[in-house]
């Protein structure tokens, strides 16, 4: 069935819109009202453990799975909804498989050249900087040399917009980070809309525009990596996106009193909550008589992490090379920046 087409507006023209999209697996529910707006030249990423509904999503967007109920539009195309569903290569969507997916007994322009012709091909070789490897077998190529071929094909055929799986997966640590720029840059050189998923943080904060964080088929929160991290909507959000700790607070106006001490907010909130410090806000000084101890210190080179202790509550700071503080030292404890929720289950 062809999909009917959707009125333009604007930014619409370009992207991808997911609207009250639900899909079960039998009695398990991988997509809850799932909700995502991207538009023109953006990266986003899904981000969230295994088994949330990331990677159904995905394929859900991709026309590989149809979803038991709500809308998806790729551009000003609606591509599955009620009575419509357009399938998958017809849907002008790039797909960048986890393990790359080339096919091993054809060269790297025959893999870019599967549905593209060769003047596409050409220029798709060109964004990825692969022109003079057209000839290669896929098995003479680095891993990101595959992952580039991958994302060359899928590009080649100037698709409304890329979808990645995983994309750094298979790539070791220093690998990963260089690709992740060089990808970023490919993307946004090709000014396609690309939604990727991803289980890993840096990941996330280091290539997309946007972060839709998912739990249980639903996604929680969308925002920039740095609303997210430090603004997240809930403890969960907070804990998936980076290290913090989260204490019982009785919140007044202008003021939270806490284990820790009472420091100064401008949150609404008032009566019981729940307060939540990342580790970097917190800000030890060697004192003689200071109220916290340093139990535990791991050191990373660039920084390192402290368990302090103050009267039975433990927290962690991560600091810079503060010189003569170790384990058993005291130390007064500054705190920079909080973030209340309301109190509930974590």
């Amino acid at each position: 069935m062809t999909g009917s087409t959707l009125p333009a507006e604007g930014a619409r023209a370009r992207g991808i819109h997911c609207h009250q999209v639900n899909k079960s697996f039998g009695s398990a529910m991988a997509l809850r009202d799932f909700e995502l707006e991207a538009s023109g030249a953006m990266v986003i990423s899904l981000l969230g453990p295994s088994g949330c509904g990331k990677t159904t999503a995905l394929r859900v967007i991709a026309g590989f799975e149809r979803p038991d109920s709500g809308s998806v539009a790729i551009g000003t195309d609606l591509v599955a909804g009620p009575n419509t569903f357009v399938p998958p290569e017809k849907r002008r969507v790039g797909m960048v498989f986890q393990d790359y997916a080339l096919f091993p007994h054809m060269t790297v322009a025959e893999n870019v050249g599967y549905g593209a012709d060769d003047a596409s091909v050409g220029r798709a070789l060109s964004l990825v900087g692969l022109e003079r490897y057209s000839g290669r077998m896929p098995h003479e190529l680095s891993g990101g040399e595959q992952q580039r071929v991958a994302l060359a094909r899928a590009l080649a055929p100037g698709p409304t917009a890329v979808l990645l799986d995983e994309p750094f997966s298979n790539l070791d640590a220093s690998l990963r980070d260089r690709m992740r720029r060089e990808v970023r840059a490919i993307l946004k050189s090709a000014g396609t809309t690309t939604i990727f998923v991803t289980h890993d943080q840096e990941d996330a904060f280091a290539m997309a525009d946007v972060v839709a964080v998912m739990r249980g088929g639903e996604v929680l929160q969308v925002a920039s990596a740095v609303e997210l991290y430090r603004n997240p909507v809930s403890p969960w959000v907070a804990s998936f996106v980076g290290e913090s700790d989260v204490f019982l607070g009785t919140a007044v106006m202008g003021s939270v009193e806490t284990a820790l001490g009472t420091f100064p907010h401008a949150s609404p909130l008032r009566g019981e909550v729940l307060v939540m410090v990342r580790p970097e806000w917190v800000h030890p000084s060697p004192a003689l008589d200071g109220a916290a101890i340093v139990v535990e210190q791991e050191f990373f080179g660039h920084d390192q992490l402290l368990v302090l202790d103050l009267d039975g509550t433990r927290f962690r700071s991560r600091v810079g090379h503060v010189p003569g503080l170790g384990v058993g030292d005291r130390v007064d404890v500054g705190i920079d920046e909080l973030v209340l929720f309301p109190e509930g289950p974590l």
